[in-house]
């Protein structure tokens, strides 16, 4: 519910023409010229049908439109001007109309620039429902009015606190498809205090119980948190016997009253044995990626497919991928030098160079990228000839040294 504890969210309320609803009721200042009883018994009665209901708010000083069969909708500030409607004798006057008072009833002034001030009552749901008012009878709101409740109604009130909506969720969770995680959440309106997780002792060290909130409890919960607490994989949960037996997990807790609170889930992963774990979204987008990475993986492949048949030709019949550097060094350039260096050869290199086959070409590409700690010299490559070394030293030089006892 929304504080209107300024003059820029009531402002809010009459531009966009907000009606009256379940949770809002609006009275102009006029109420205020009204004889003080007649005036402080009609609120009574709207802030006590408020909180025998789902709470609100009341605002006074919000001028009305006034619907034909329509709720009335904020159409202007007018703030209120008598000096003896302030919060404090307008609160004093509701405790003395309202049986019991409602805890936690809120009045405020909230001053207006153009002169006064509107009245705000913020009205709880009260858990001390029902609440009569100055004629001893009892209001609850419905839509946007006020009504007499009947009988029935009353008790169902009187009864809201024994029946207290659960406020914390206890549930087991598998996670991503593989993953057991136990998961504890406030889905009350309220925080939740000094909660404590129940294991049975046999099945604590079958379940992985090391975060600190579940050996030491946790102070507080506030509403729409959430924590998950990983238990292990449904690999490892499965070789522990016990798990595959009903085990009773329970959450203890304490209400904002004091009274106590208590959720369990019965645990027993024999019944997931063979069944379909719901696929999550983190597994969702896992498979979408899988699809496009293969995807543009297949779209590479045809890519150097086309390269391959283009740039073949361009290639032929050396084979080598030429570089702006290499064609300086092939025969017919006037740059192209004396002697290569094998050091800057790829086993294609040397096949074209020297005119050898495929598995010399590679065993010397070898034998010159290792040469620095190998042993191996020159004339022990295997496959190497006469004809072919000769081939080397007329062809082949390294900067500065002689290839003679390589």
């Amino acid at each position: 519910m929304a504080s209107y504890d300024s003059e820029a969210e009531l402002q809010a309320l009459v531009d966009e023409q907000v009606p009256e609803g379940t949770y809002l009721e609006f009275k102009s200042q006029r109420v205020s010229e009204k004889p003080v009883d007649q005036a402080t018994n009609d609120l009574a009665t709207e802030v006590s049908a408020l909180a025998n209901s789902a709470g609100g708010a009341l605002i006074i000083g919000i001028e009305e439109q006034v619907g034909k069969d329509s709720p009335s909708v904020a159409s202007g500030l007018n703030g209120l001007t008598n000096p003896r409607w302030r919060a404090e004798w307008l609160s004093s006057k509701l405790e003395e109309r309202i049986h019991p008072a409602i805890e936690g009833l809120l009045v405020t002034e909230v001053p207006i620039s153009a002169g006064g001030w509107c009245i705000v009552i913020a009205v709880p749901q009260s858990l001390r429902a029902p609440h009569q008012s100055f004629d001893k009878k009892y209001y609850a709101r419905r839509q946007f009015q006020k009504i007499a409740m009947s009988h029935y109604e009353v008790e169902d009130v009187r009864n809201r606190h024994r029946v207290r909506r659960p406020e914390v969720k206890l549930s087991i969770v598998f996670s991503q498809g593989v993953l057991v995680e136990l998961v504890l959440e406030n889905i009350g309106d309220s925080p939740v205090f000094h909660l404590n997780i129940v294991v049975p002792d046999e099945a604590k060290s079958a379940l992985n119980i090391e975060a600190p909130a579940l050996t030491d409890g946790i102070s507080a919960l506030n509403p729409g948190e959430r924590l998950s607490f990983h238990l292990g994989t449904i690999q490892q949960l499965f070789r522990h016997e016990i798990l595959k037996r009903d085990t009773l997990i329970e959450v203890l807790y304490k209400h904002e009253d004091g009274s106590s609170g208590r959720r369990f889930i019965v645990f027993n992963l024999s019944n997931h044995d063979k069944s379909v774990i719901a696929r999550t979204d983190v597994d969702r987008l896992r498979d979408e990626l899988s699809k496009q990475l293969k995807e543009v993986t297949n779209s590479l492949s045809r890519i150097v497919e086309v390269l391959d048949l283009t740039l073949g030709a361009i290639a032929s019949p050396t084979g080598l991928s030429i570089s702006a550097d290499t064609l300086t060094r092939l025969p017919g350039s006037k740059d192209t030098p004396k002697k290569w260096n094998p050091d800057l050869l790829t086993s294609q290199g040397f096949q074209e160079v020297l005119g050898c086959d495929k598995k010399l070409a590679s065993r010397l590409h070898r034998h010159f990228q290792h040469r620095a700690y190998d042993t191996q010299k020159l004339s022990e490559v295997e496959g190497l000839n006469s004809e072919t070394l000769k081939k080397i030293h007329e062809r082949l030089e390294l900067p500065g040294e002689s290839l003679d006892g390589a």
